[in-house]
């Protein structure tokens, strides 16, 4: 999820933005071509400090549009198959929202269950669900957030060590630092799985429950495989022990100084 500050674009005195949200499907979901993709998403905005210490109130649900789907395949890598049963697709969302002014900031939120059942290093995988935020800082710091400038690579040789550059770029020229953390699990379940957003957005945003304890955001192949990154840069290097479709989030956060 992104954002990208447009200024006063309508001459009401607020601050308009352009929201970008950008998600991957199984396309060999049962659900796929019927529901998915979808038309439109529900985005909520709340306003709250950067490090909030209780629920932070709505202020708007914004609507998302697709603009923009594709396949994405996987790249021939020498000695092993790599994606030869998965399917994978890449759709793009995009809306402006107009905020009035804040000085705590505002927090962008998607919620949405399931993950595919076939990820092995959570519980029941398939009955977790998965959600994305964003912080726009006080509005009077007119900011834009880092995106990732290239498709996310999704497809390792088991048992062999691969790099990953997790190129992102930011507009305003901020520092930006990289990191491992635990993928948001959100709010919604099998039961429910495009739960209404939250009226006001319960802080912390529930994590996912991995498999067992060798498992965890620095470690998500488990204790015996590997997983470091860069946090200047964004460099990952990532070895699986095994096959399979594991769980993994990066965060980018960005400094003004």
């Amino acid at each position: 999820m992104a954002y990208e500050y447009l200024g006063d674009t309508d001459g009401d005195g607020n601050f308009n933005y352009k929201i970008t949200f950008q998600t991957f499907l199984d396309c060999n979901s049962p659900f796929w071509g019927a529901t998915f993709p979808e038309n439109i998403l529900d985005i909520g905005v709340y306003e709250g400090v950067a490090n909030p210490s209780g629920s932070l109130p709505q202020i708007a649900v914004v609507q998302l549009f697709l603009v923009d789907s594709s396949s994405i395949v996987p790249i021939a890598t020498n000695g092993c198959n790599i994606g030869e049963t998965v399917c994978l697709y890449q759709a793009t969302y995009e809306a402006e929202v107009d905020l009035p002014i804040s000085f705590a900031g505002y927090h962008l939120f998607y919620d949405r269950c399931c993950r595919t059942g076939a990820v092995i290093n959570l519980i029941n995988a398939g009955s977790q669900g998965l959600s994305f935020h964003a912080f726009i800082p006080p509005t009077l710091v007119n900011n834009s957030s880092p995106v990732f400038s290239d498709v996310p690579v999704p497809f390792l040789c088991a048992g062999d060590t691969t790099s990953i550059l997790n190129t992102a770029i930011d507009p305003d020229g901020d520092l930006l630092i990289f990191s491992f953390v635990d993928p948001y699990k959100g709010f919604g379940t099998s039961a429910n799985p495009s739960p209404v957003l939250p009226g006001t957005l319960t802080w912390p945003i529930p994590t996912v429950n991995w498999l067992n304890t060798s498992y965890n955001q620095n470690n998500p192949f488990g204790g015996t495989g590997h997983a470091f990154m860069d946090g200047a840069t964004g460099l990952t290097d990532y070895m699986a022990p095994s096959l399979g479709n594991f769980s993994v989030a990066v965060e980018i956060r960005e400094f003004r100084f």
